[in-house]
């Protein structure tokens, strides 16, 4: 009940709400504040706050503020889904499975919970539950756009592109402007349409303004997709650029301080810019084994070679996961933690590898003969206190022409985490290309003992069978017949990047030379990028 009888909280929370679906989330908070001011405890403010701290990253503070609403208003379904949904973006997977099923449990038939769910497992990779779950949705609602495209985009990272495609249709049939049917409908129309019917689709749907930020930024990614394959590519450079504010901008500043971040390489950079090659000390004969870390700069091949050393039976892979938390929180970002860390006695750096495996696979380390490789791009900026912790350890790190490297992960959505928010822009992405690169020159000016392994995207996607074994045998590992069948086990596996699609084809040299339809636009990230373009040795 209102503790001002002249303030009606229930209008302002409609008001809060449409500010927030239209981009404007610090009004949001600005009227939920107001409405706890002049309303008291009042549900629907907590609530209002939840949705506006979410659109804003601001996760932890969101759930917190969702777990007043619950209390506030009585466990009701709405305040229930929101709940589960903050707690799949903060991978509380478990949390948000209960919640949803909680909301099931009051009401069977709770549309938005089948469809948590059923997205929770599309997201996990488990998509024969998400089928399963996207299935039930549609027996309560044939042709609800929501679940269609959900389906569809579950289809789509599933490699059943064609499927993907008609239900995509089949959405927009009924939603010409959902943003997320728009986006799986256009990465297969690309394949068998002309760019400008595309393009038409695509524009005539965003039109709308219908759909959250990220949702549009996937279908205007997709123009972006269709205007460079007609070689419009100003226009192209201009939705890329859109797309990413859309998906990274309301992210940056959550993200901007975490391990990962460009500012946690440029403390780093600072960190390490004075200190001497350390003498290291011994390995315990109990110490757990060292990995196998595969690194680089994101799309430059790491998903490539991640998927030939798949192929092998002596190979656990460990795929996207940051395993070294322990380790960077040893190491610090001071030039005295660094000190410390680098003087490690044999005992700490058993513990820290003990730490690195329960991180990486918790029912123990691998002492059967068998190897993990650890692939994960954003490593390579932490080779030095990975390096200081398995100095016995082999690091491959993958290199591409940095124009192509850099325009690539420029031009994709990726899920935005601490280092993906920095490829907002063409320039930032240079600059944490440059960061990552130079903080590998300080690891081995620290280390000189790394043992590591250049490899060449360009060099590897040419002469695969030959590049496959020198990099297997880096590794320690046989060549094995079947390594080379990427399309088949990319077919069959979750694989949560962008090079997904063009795994499922034939292996070749396809993706280089990219950068020069957008050198104008690159001039400044040229600048940024010019040293390693000359240490790979590429031109033109």
């Amino acid at each position: 009940m209102s503790t001002d009888p002249g303030f009606d909280p229930k209008r302002a929370i409609e008001a809060g709400l449409r500010a927030v679906e239209q981009g404007r989330p610090g009004e949001g908070v600005q009227i939920a504040e107001e409405t706890l001011r002049r309303a008291g405890k009042y549900p629907g403010a907590y609530f209002l706050m939840a949705w506006a701290l979410r659109a804003l990253g601001e996760a932890q503070e969101a759930i917190s503020y969702a777990r007043k609403a619950e209390k506030a208003g009585g466990r009701d379904p709405l305040t229930l889904n929101l709940l589960a949904l903050l707690y799949k973006e903060a991978d509380q997977f478990d949390l948000a499975r209960r919640a949803w099923q909680d909301v099931l449990r009051k009401e069977k038939r709770a549309l938005d919970a089948v469809l948590g769910i059923a997205r929770l497992d599309r997201d996990l990779g488990r998509y024969d539950d998400a089928y399963a779950g996207f299935e039930r949705a549609l027996k309560m609602a044939p042709h609800h756009p929501d679940t269609l495209a959900s389906y569809a985009d579950a289809k789509a990272r599933g490699g059943a592109y064609e499927t993907a495609g008609h239900m995509a249709a089949h959405a927009l049939a009924h939603a010409p402007e959902h943003p997320l049917a728009l986006a799986v409908w256009a990465g297969e129309a690309l394949k068998t349409e002309t760019p400008e019917t595309v393009i038409a689709r695509l524009e005539a749907g965003l039109a709308a303004g219908k759909g959250n930020p990220a949702l549009r930024a996937q279908a205007i990614g997709r123009l972006g997709e269709a205007l460079d394959k007609a070689g419009r590519h100003d226009d192209a450079f201009a939705r890329y650029s859109e797309a990413n504010r859309l998906l990274y901008q309301s992210a940056i500043h959550a993200w901007g301080e975490m391990d990962y971040s460009l500012p946690h390489l440029v403390s780093l950079l600072g960190a390490l810019r004075d200190a001497a090659p350390a003498a290291l000390t011994g390995i315990e004969d109990k110490a757990p084994p060292a990995p196998v870390f595969l690194v680089g700069f994101p799309r430059s091949g790491t998903t490539l070679a991640a998927q030939i050393f798949a192929g092998h039976d002596r190979v656990v892979l460990s795929d996207e996961r940051e395993n070294a938390g322990a380790i960077l929180e040893a190491a610090g970002r001071s030039a005295e933690s660094w000190r410390d860390f680098l003087a490690m006695s044999p005992q700490r750096r058993t513990g820290l590898r003990r730490a690195y495996w329960k991180a990486a696979r918790p029912e123990g380390p691998l002492r059967d003969g068998r190897v993990l490789v650890d692939k994960l791009p954003a490593n390579l900026a932490m080779i030095a206190a990975l390096g200081a912790v398995f100095p016995d350890a082999k690091f491959i790190v993958m290199t591409r022409d940095p124009r192509d490297a850099v325009l690539s992960a420029f031009k994709q959505r990726f899920e935005p985490n601490p280092s993906t928010v920095h490829f907002m822009t063409i320039d930032t992405a240079a600059a944490y290309y440059d960061a990552s690169h130079r903080l590998l020159d300080a690891a081995q000016r620290l280390l000189p003992g790394l043992d590591i392994r250049f490899q060449s995207y360009e060099t590897l996607a040419g002469s695969p069978e030959v590049e496959g074994k020198a990099m297997a045998g880096f590794a320690g590992l046989d060549w094995q017949d079947g390594m080379l069948d990427v399309a088949a086990r990319a077919g069959a596996a979750d694989i949560r990047t962008p090079s997904a699609p063009q795994l499922r084809e034939t292996i070749e040299a396809r993706s280089t030379g990219q950068w020069k339809p957008y050198a104008r636009q690159m001039e400044g990230a040229v600048k940024i990028l010019t040293p390693w373009i000359e240490r790979w040795g590429v031109s033109g």
